[in-house]
């Protein structure tokens, strides 16, 4: 992904605006959703003087949140289409095996159950410059009656958005844990 970016780009996080204002901000700025955390919460991702732009605009529009983050890559944008062949092919080279029946891999794309693992790689694959809609994901998680979720990979926005949602369901992002042992132990509570 790092190597698909353009330079200067990356993402925004804009809150509280109705749809139709922030699909004008998107068009006017030539900016893109990359993650839909709720109907009325987003992240952008474009070039960086556009994101600039769509900040202002959307503080002018009345949102309640808008501005960068800190991330250099405008991931789940179209600017990353040229990333999806290589990551596919890379998934491809893992040989990755179908998971067991309990276990329910969703889509980032829209929530969906991946039931193949040629489409979940594909998929995963496409996620790259496709928006994910973490909103969906989180109602799937509901529909499959999930007992616990764990955030991989760096971070803990996903989890403390997990944790609202789904206030009843236990979660954490794998940097709670000071060890694997830890991680281990807490995903074996559920067992």
């Amino acid at each position: 992904m790092d190597q698909a970016s353009p330079k200067n780009a990356g993402l925004a996080g804009i809150a509280g605006l109705p749809d139709d204002r922030l699909q004008s901000i998107l068009k006017e700025t030539g900016t893109f959703v990359a993650i839909v955390n709720a109907p009325d919460n987003v992240v952008i991702g474009g070039l960086a003087a556009q994101l600039d732009l769509a900040v202002a605009h959307a503080l002018q529009l009345g949102a309640s949140t808008a501005k960068r983050l800190h991330v250099a890559v405008p991931s789940h944008t179209p600017l990353l289409q040229s990333a999806v062949d290589p990551l596919l092919h890379a998934l491809h080279t893992l040989q990755p095996e179908q998971p067991s029946p309990e276990v329910r891999l969703l889509s980032g794309l829209d929530g969906e159950p991946v039931l193949r693992i040629d489409d979940g790689c594909m998929r995963l694959a496409r996620q790259v410059s496709t928006t994910v809609n973490w909103q969906a994901c989180l109602q799937g998680c509901r529909e499959a009656d999930v007992s616990r979720i764990i955030e991989t990979g760096p971070g803990t926005a996903l989890t403390r958005m997990a944790r609202n949602t789904l206030p009843d369901i236990p979660c954490h992002a794998t940097e709670d844990f000071h060890s694997v042992d830890g991680l281990s132990h807490w995903i074996a509570q559920s067992s």
